[in-house]
């Protein structure tokens, strides 16, 4: 399965930390410079174990008017709503490898 890029608030940290003991996650980007980035980035790949925690980090994000962005195959996610962030992550999920 091709990885998705995952770009939220640095206050998902402890919970991307947790996806890396269920799947595979790899940060993209480095602090910035001047270290006040409140974004983290990071590819990971979906998958059953990863999905509850994925889909918590976009539905709070999205009740806390945060940024959150999901991209995959040159589609990018944002603006979504509650309602749709588990449709489009089991999408991902069934999708064929």
């Amino acid at each position: 399965m091709t990885p998705i890029y995952l770009e939220a608030s640095r206050d998902f940290r402890e919970d991307l930390e947790r996806l890396r003991t269920l799947t595979s996650v790899e940060y993209v980007t480095a602090d910035s410079i001047d270290g006040t980035s409140d974004l983290i980035q990071v590819l990971l790949v979906v998958n059953s174990l990863a999905l509850p925690i994925l889909a918590k980090i976009v539905i709070e994000s999205i009740r806390a008017r945060k940024h959150v962005s999901l991209k995959k195959g040159g589609i990018e996610i944002t603006g979504i709503s509650e309602a749709s962030v588990h449709e489009i992550l089991q999408r991902i999920l069934d999708e064929p490898v």
